[in-house]
């Protein structure tokens, strides 16, 4: 009878067993692998370890901290488990990591891992520069690279050796580590150069370079400046024609002359030629669409509004108060041949010369420090101004800040200047300054805005005429020429 039961119920379990519902359980950690090396990379490094069975992937634990701390770790994951090597970039230059390796094993949804194997460190080596585009300048070219990781500058090395020969090699060094293009001139127009870049790393009294990235070629534009003589003025190239510029600036600013204000009867010292500054505001755009009642708008607002200024960029009608914004004098021209995308010149056949300059673009230009801002009177950086504008009408960013929303591209414009060859001044100029500006992500009345944009130029005039007092007279500007 006790055999017949056991036999039921050894019957019994059997059939159970068949309908069992299975289960998984670990019976325990898998094995932690054996870390044998870790090697510097340029901004990177790879890790290798000794295969274990049995696991499903490996998990690499990174950190500046010996300890491992939650605010400087990261991790990366190796998913085969026949992988025993991972590579990790993207990461700071020349900086020291520690570096751990821990396996784990998957069973549905769930995950166990092994304890970490042994830290082993690694100081990366400097990225290597991803070297984007060189294009060619006149008598020389732009060079233009994405941002390396925490770096302290770059090195532009150029050559008309593929081998870049010591003799024949020369080195632009670029001391901001956020800078991504660089210019090189006063080359040979028409010449094969070849360029490469490399991003170095400063460390106390220490310096290290990254790998050179691999060269590109460039053939640099010959000066299109036709030379001659142009009403008695021999000008052979762009440069001499930049210089007889500037010579002419300087001296027609040294001039200075009497005006009274007819309210007050005070006399004031001034530049002799002073000019009239008008604005324009055009293809008004909000959320992308074209606004006519903007236009309209500024056009009503900014008519017949005119304002007198001494020659760009000055910032003032008089000497004293001519000053960039870091209070030094705009009193003499600090153009260089270097920041003219095209320059012309006519001879009138009278005496005197016409320049036709167009500086090269640059995004928010500042008085005297760049390009545009070396060329016309610029705003400088407009974010704290526009800023307290808006919070002061009541609206607010809607994600980031001023910095990040607020652009003033300055695309170009020209400047027509006559030149009296004979007394080497200037005689009329006219100076049309082109800004595409825009102000993104902010709310006003509630209302959200995407994009608020438009094109504003700024246009000075010389000499001003006696319309142009009279109007000045009748406003707020009450000066007239004695």
């Amino acid at each position: 009878m006790m055999k017949k039961t056991l036999s039921v119920c050894l019957a019994l379990l059997m059939l159970l067993s068949c309908f069992a519902v299975p289960t998984t359980a670990f019976a325990a950690a898998p094995k932690k692998p054996t870390v044998s090396s870790v090697s510097a990379g340029a901004a990177a490094f790879t890790v290798k370890w000794k295969k274990v069975s049995g696991v499903t992937g490996y998990q690499v634990q990174y950190s500046t901290s010996s300890k491992f701390s939650s605010k400087t770790s990261k991790t990366a994951t190796a998913k085969k488990d026949k992988t025993t090597a991972k590579t990790v970039s993207g990461l700071r230059s020349k900086t020291k990591y520690y570096v751990r390796v821990r396996t784990y094993k998957t069973s549905g949804k769930k995950k166990k891992y092994s304890s970490w194997s042994s830290a082993k460190s690694v100081t990366t080596k400097v990225a290597k520069v991803n070297f984007k585009s060189v294009s060619a300048e006149r008598l020389g070219f732009t060079v233009k690279w994405s941002k390396a990781p925490s770096v302290s500058g770059y090195r532009v090395q150029y050559s008309t050796s593929s081998k870049f020969n010591k003799k024949v090699t020369k080195a632009l060094k670029v001391t901001n580590g956020n800078a991504t293009s660089a210019t090189i001139t006063g080359l040979k127009g028409g010449k094969k150069y070849y360029v490469r870049v490399q991003a170095y790393v400063n460390q106390g009294k220490k310096s290290y370079s990254g790998a050179y990235s691999a060269a590109k070629t460039v053939t640099t534009a010959k000066d299109p400046f036709k030379k001659g003589k142009y009403a008695g003025v021999q000008l052979n190239t762009t440069a001499d024609a930049v210089r007889y510029y500037v010579k002419a600036y300087n001296a027609t600013k040294k001039e200075t002359a009497k005006y009274k204000d007819l309210e007050t009867e005070e006399i004031y010292i001034c530049y002799k030629m002073l000019g009239c500054q008008e604005m324009f505001v055009t293809n008004t755009r909000i959320n992308g669409s074209k606004n006519s009642f903007f236009d309209s708008y500024f056009e009503s607002l900014l008519t017949d509004l005119t304002m007198p200024t001494g020659l760009p960029p000055s910032t003032s009608v008089n000497k004293a108060a001519d000053r960039d914004l870091n209070g030094k004098s705009l009193i003499t021209s600090r153009l260089r041949d270097t920041d003219v995308a095209s320059l012309s010149i006519k001879d009138n056949k009278n005496g005197t010369v016409t320049l036709t300059i167009k500086p090269k673009a640059v995004q928010m230009s500042s008085p005297g420090a760049d390009p545009q801002g070396r060329f016309f009177t610029t705003a400088g950086p407009v974010y704290d101004a526009v800023d307290q504008a808006i919070k002061e009408n009541g609206g607010k960013w809607t994600t980031g800040n001023a910095k990040k929303n607020v652009t003033m591209n300055y695309t170009g414009g020209t400047g027509t200047i006559t030149i009296n060859t004979s007394t080497g001044k200037i005689t009329k100029a006219k100076y049309k300054m082109i800004v595409k500006t825009e102000i993104r992500n902010i709310t006003l009345s509630g209302q959200k805005f995407k994009s608020i944009a438009m094109d504003c130029s700024k246009v000075d005039t010389f000499p001003a005429t006696g319309s142009n007092f009279a109007d000045w007279g009748m406003r707020w500007f009450n000066r007239k020429s004695l």
